[in-house]
Parts: C-alpha cells; sequence; structure tokens
C-alpha cells in the first residue's frame, strides 16, 4: 500500500521516517517530496519563506495492508520534530485525457 504523509519538517530525513513506520511492519521503499533544504535565512518579507509555510512530504510503501492501515491509524497526527503529520492512504493518480482542440 502506498501512504501519503504530510506536513513533514526540514529536519526529518527518509531514515527517520522508515523508522517510525518500521514499527509497524515491512517497509519497501521511503521516497521524500519536496524542498531538501530549509527556506532562504534571512527572508525579503516577513511572510514570504518561512519556516511555517514550507512543508515536505513523502510517500511509504508497505507491502502488507494491515501493517500498512495500522500505521496510518499510529502515525497520523503524531507530532514528529515539532508538527503534526497527516499520513493517508495514497490514491493513485487519475490520468487525464488530453483536451480536444
Amino acid at each position: 500500500m502506498n501512504i501519503f504523509v504530510g506536513n513533514l519538517s526540514h529536519e526529518v530525513s527518509e531514515d527517520d521516517l522508515k523508522g517510525f513506520f518500521t514499527a509497524y511492519g515491512h517497509v519497501d521503499t521511503v521516497a521524500m517530496i519536496g524542498d531538501f533544504h530549509p527556506p532562504f535565512s534571512t527572508p525579503r518579507r516577513k511572510s514570504q519563506y518561512s519556516h511555517q509555510e514550507s512543508r515536505r512530504h513523502a510517500y511509504v510503501d508497505m507491502p502488507l495492508e494491515t501493517e500498512a492501515l495500522a500505521a496510518i491509524q499510529g502515525i497520523h497526527g503524531m507530532q514528529i520534530w515539532g508538527l503534526a503529520v497527516a499520513v493517508l492512504q495514497a490514491l493513485p493518480m487519475e490520468r487525464k485525457k488530453p483536451k480536444k482542440m
């Protein structure tokens, strides 16, 4: 099962995330998406590029559905490095049909 993990801090690594999910069962892969470095340390405007606005997300693949569902229930809302993470079953991407002209 493919699992979406949102609202991740920049401090969280793939190994950290794998550790949280391995507590619930076997993890095949972890793929981090988003900025890999913290935002600018001296922003041009106070609201622009603040640490609170820039988040990362990840996809975790667990082969057994029962373990994946237990991980979703156990980790959703957990505080990881100061942020409550959102953990949901990832839905397959819809293939969009090309627009006809």
